[in-house]
């Protein structure tokens, strides 16, 4: 029946049976986490949000239709901040602000630095800005932008106290 859901199961990652019986018909997979169906995936730092609903097969009577196996990649994009070693005995109080579209999100010292995840489109950009105040109370600001986006990765902003840049 066109457009009818069948076995609307949440399996845990390799908990998924070895057979699902469907009735005759052609169908369409949609395999997606939890983070899919969550009301705002972006509400703090956000969550990796994963989805295929490229998968089509046909179901028919007295076979065996198997499936291989099926990748569900990551649609969106995260981003993260790696310090040196040491960085929290030369600086004080540090801020570091990613913005990508109408989202932006703020780490401060000592909330850690989990990935924070953003929207993916085409032609999609961020920037962001590490600005941090040293133990003698003066101010540092560095900013940057990565303007090519690849959906499913993290990047990982590293500033390097060697040549004081961000990269």
């Amino acid at each position: 029946q066109k457009g009818a859901i069948y076995n609307n199961q949440v399996y845990a990652p390799g908990q998924v049976p070895n057979k699902i019986e469907l009735p005759v018909g052609n169908y369409q997979l949609r395999i997606y986490n939890a983070a899919c169906q969550s009301e705002n995936p972006y509400e703090g730092k956000g969550q990796a949000v994963y989805f295929n609903d490229e998968v089509f097969f046909e179901v028919k009577a007295g076979e065996v239709t198997t499936l291989e196996e099926i990748k569900v990649p990551m649609i969106n994009f995260g981003v993260t901040l790696k310090l040196p070693e040491g960085f929290d005995m030369l600086f004080k109080e540090y801020t570091f602000t990613v913005i990508s579209g109408e989202r932006t999100v703020e780490w401060k010292n000592g909330e850690g630095i989990e990935p924070a995840y953003f929207p993916y489109d085409t032609d999609v950009t961020f920037s962001y800005r590490l600005e941090a105040i040293n133990t003698d109370g003066e101010k540092f600001s560095q900013e940057g932008t990565c303007a090519e986006v690849v959906a499913g990765t993290v990047y990982t902003v590293t500033y390097e106290m060697e040549t004081q840049l961000l990269s």
